[in-house]
């Protein structure tokens, strides 16, 4: 349809209306909270950005809209043919970037302007169905049936109301989770499904929405949390006793109801504050005061809905007294120092002097006072080690006091030797030593012991000189060949001897295991002991009975070597039998018997692993065992999953063969181990596969209806379905029957775990052609049809004529077409004019002017044209 304003004297052009489809979202921002209340009712309003007709942006928050022209969006066309669809108009979507969380427990009402694209539409009933999706899937459903007043004049739009169901209490994160307001329309019908109305068709409905006179909107009722006190400033605070100050408390959410915080002081003594303080609707920070009654601490804590802080407060102030003086026991060594540290009770506002005394300040000595700065609670001073013995420091301040009692103890004594400072001992033997200090004490010395390196002597972790005594012995053993450091520490004093082991006089101890079985080809292992480790190589001959059975190290010799008393080497069974084996030292010899047997079958493997089998088909695993058997060897077989993996009881390894096949059947989709067991087991993995996927439909995306219909010049959709949802990406190949009817892709892709895929078809000329979707040796088509092309939009021409009282106007329409090109329309449109008063206009498009005035000529496409 196309106007033309028509003003006797001047004209002016008024443009035409647009295409619109509706899909409100809604979008709650960062949690809102209220103090006090569990839920509060808000609107959501429907918002859209890009331009005022069919905005290319639509969103939905709390804020009202402010604008006094409404944005509008246009329906396709609704008709009872075709079973009457559901026709989806649009999505508000939240803006971009909202972060927000918040508990939804109720959806009450969603109020949507509306009115017709078109006069010729007013008098139809329509359907209106509004869904309300979390992630795409509805949470809930409102339907208005057989509405029966719109009109198709802005300035008459109507507001709608449709009521929806209940919801269950829902949690949602803008991040993570999309609210969305699908709306959708149809031709009015009854509970029955039937029409409601005598209209079967209308060109399309208009929505009217982001103005302060057409505010589309929905309600929303949310849980929200409840306000809490986040922090306590300052932390710490100082006031004066007998003063009153105020700490703040910062309350997170802003409590949108009053309400009183309770307030605790620790110490009352110290501090106090009200039991209470009152809170007023939006105040985020309320003050406490807090008044100081002493010197001294107090933790404040204030608590509002079960969430405690506190902060503390220091009162200065009133008499300084001496609140402690540590630490309580201080050890030094004579001719040392030490340090103690006085504490007052609380801050003053000018220097405290405290006064020091020595019980024992021969002892222990310290300065007769020690100045606590005015602002600092503590002061620290020193303490003199003069002689040895115990004393107690004192402090002293108006009538109170604090002691620490100090322990001075002698300096530490320091070793002056080890004795003899050399000695070479026998391996495995003790000797002493004898450590001397430079003083005898009054009481026990205790000296740590060492050795360097470790492992080759022993010796105590430490020695006790006695009491008035200089001297002390200890013993020496000796566990390993080589030359070690004794070492005797005191403090940082210490002395050190020398011990030098050596071997004793070597022989052959031991051969091991003095029998032992071996098959065919196993190797074994046997160790030749010695008396002693040697400072140098030891050899040791070796000798065998039966060299057929037994095969012995080539040089028929061992060594052991220098620091060991063994060494270890190895035997090759060659052939059944029994064999002795003999190692010799000097005049001394050690036997072994070793009895070879035949090589039993071992399984050593199962492959491949994993193999895959598909559904309904056979594998194959190969099964090998270690050596070669004279007859043939039967190995069970079994698997733990039966119901997918078929196995036999066991298979046949034929005689002179160490390998055999084992057939796997896929009897059902899954995973399973099979199990070869004989002297030995070994698995291998068996994953039973689905057939690959086949193509079993191609037609238009439902609710669309075969075959796919399109004007010249549009573009519509096919969809190709598969039987499974593939693992991997399928690629599906299309082939086109009539390349100059229509156009379409060389293939398409069904996304991995996906069942369909979409494609587009490009119209080229009028005609039929067939479309083919082949996958895996299977194939459907669809058929397109190509008709004439359709009108797309209409222009007038003269478009703003003028004109006198009583004369004619001509006015002709111009058709463009979806195919790009345009023509004159002589018939198919149908002439009116909004004002007969003014002017009136025939079915050939002649217009007669009548009286003075302002009227709009609209030409409409009555039949599509081609």
């Amino acid at each position: 349809m196309a106007d033309a304003l028509v003003r006797t004297g001047r004209l002016c052009r008024l443009a035409g209306a647009a295409m619109l489809a509706i899909l409100a979202g809604l979008v709650l921002p960062g949690p809102v909270v209220f103090a006090q209340s569990s839920t509060v009712t808000l609107d959501a309003y429907l918002h859209g950005s890009g331009g005022t007709s069919n905005p290319p942006i639509l969103t939905a928050d709390l804020i009202p809209p402010f604008s006094l022209t409404a944005k509008t969006k246009e329906s396709a066309g609704l008709a009872f043919s075709g079973g009457n669809p559901w026709v989806t108009m649009g999505a508000w979507t939240p803006p971009v970037g909202v972060n927000g969380k918040v508990t939804l427990t109720a959806l009450t009402t969603t109020r949507l302007w509306m009115g017709f694209k078109s006069s010729g539409d007013v008098g139809g009933k329509i359907d209106v169905l509004v869904d309300v999706l979390v992630n795409g899937q509805v949470l809930t459903s409102g339907l208005r049936r057989c509405v029966s007043t719109l009109t198709a004049a802005v300035s008459t739009a109507q507001e709608l109301s449709v009521a929806l169901g209940s919801i269950p209490t829902t949690q949602l994160d803008t991040l993570t989770q999309t609210l969305a307001i699908r709306v959708s329309t149809r031709m009015g019908t009854t509970a029955s499904n039937t029409a409601c109305g005598t209209k079967s068709s209308v060109t399309g409905v208009r929505a009217y929405f982001d103005a302060l006179t057409r505010p589309s909107r929905i309600g929303v009722t949310m849980a929200l949390p409840p306000s809490q006190p986040v922090v306590l400033l300052p932390n710490p605070k100082t006031i004066q006793a007998g003063s009153t100050s105020a700490v703040l408390t910062l309350l997170f959410p802003v409590p949108l109801q009053a309400t009183t915080l309770s307030v605790v002081s620790t110490a009352t003594n110290v501090a106090t504050v009200p039991s209470s303080v009152p809170v007023g609707i939006g105040q985020a920070v309320v003050s406490i005061p807090v008044t100081g009654v002493s010197a001294g601490t107090a933790q404040i804590k204030v608590t509002l809905n079960n969430k405690t802080i506190s902060s503390t407060v220091r009162v200065a102030g009133g008499m300084a007294t001496i609140s402690s003086l540590t630490p309580s026991t201080l050890s030094m060594t004579q001719g040392g120092s030490g340090q103690l540290t006085v504490a007052l009770n609380a801050t003053q506002a000018t220097n405290t002097v405290v006064t020091l005394s020595s019980s024992v300040g021969s002892i222990a000595a310290v300065p007769a006072t020690v100045t606590v700065l005015a602002g600092q609670v503590s002061a620290a001073f020193s303490v003199a080690a003069n002689t040895a013995g115990q004393a107690d420091i004192t402090a002293t301040l108006n009538g109170t006091s604090a002691t620490s009692h100090v322990t001075v103890t002698p300096a530490l004594p320091t070793v002056v030797s080890l004795t003899p400072p050399a000695s070479q001992l026998t391996l495995g033997a003790t000797s002493p030593l004898t450590v001397t200090l430079s003083a005898a004490q009054v009481g026990p010395t205790v000296v740590t012991l060492t050795t360097t390196p470790s492992g080759l002597v022993t010796v105590p972790s430490s020695v006790i000189v006695p009491a008035g005594q200089t001297t002390a012995s200890f013993t020496v053993t000796s566990v390993a060949l080589g030359t070690a450091m004794v070492r005797a520490s005191l403090g940082s004093s210490l002395a050190e001897a020398a011990i030098d082991v050596v071997p004793p006089v070597v022989a052959l101890m031991d051969l091991q295991p003095a029998s032992q079985s071996l098959v065919v080809g196993a190797i074994g292992t046997l160790t030749v002991t010695l008396n002693a480790a040697q400072s140098s190589p030891t050899d040791i001959a070796l000798s065998v009975d039966q060299s057929t059975v037994l095969q012995i190290p080539a040089t028929q010799s061992m060594t052991v070597p220098p620091n060991q008393t063994q060494v270890t080497f190895t035997v090759t069974a060659l052939a059944t039998g029994t064999a002795q084996l003999t190692a010799t030292l000097g005049g001394v010899s050690k036997q072994a018997t070793v009895t070879v047997t035949p090589q039993p079958p071992q399984v050593l493997s199962l492959t491949p692993s994993p193999l895959a089998v598909v559904q309904g088909a056979t594998g194959t695993l190969t099964l090998t065992i270690n050596a070669a058997q004279p007859t043939d060897t039967m190995v069970p077989i079994t698997t733990n999953n039966a119901t997918s993996v078929g196995v036999p009881v066991s298979v046949t390894v034929p005689a002179g063969a160490t390998t055999t096949s084992l057939s796997v059947s896929g009897l059902a989709i899954g995973t399973g181990t099979v199990t070869a067991t004989l002297n030995g087991t070994a698995t291998a993995t068996v994953n039973i596969v689905p057939p690959p996927p086949v193509v079993t439909a191609l037609g238009p995306i439902p609710p669309g209806t075969a075959p796919l219909t399109l004007a010249k010049g549009r573009t519509g959709v096919l969809q190709v379905t598969i039987n499974r949802a593939p693992t991997d990406p399928a690629v599906i190949t299309l082939q086109n029957s009539a390349t100059s009817v229509v156009t379409v892709p060389p293939s398409v892709t069904v996304a991995a775990g996906q069942f369909t895929a979409s494609f587009p078809v490009t119209t080229q000329t009028e005609g039929q052609a067939t479309i083919t979707a082949s996958l895996n040796s299977t194939s459907a088509t669809a058929q397109v049809v190509v008709t004439v092309p359709e009108v797309e939009s209409l222009s007038i021409e003269p478009a703003t004529p003028t004109a006198f009282v009583g004369e004619s106007i001509a006015f002709t329409a111009t058709g463009l077409f979806t195919d790009g090109s345009s023509q004159p329309l002589a018939t198919d449109v149908t002439w009116t004019s909004t004002n007969q008063t003014v002017a009136t206009i025939g079915s050939s498009g002649q217009a007669t002017t009548l009286a003075v005035g302002t009227t709009t000529i609209r030409a409409t496409v009555t039949t599509p044209a081609g």
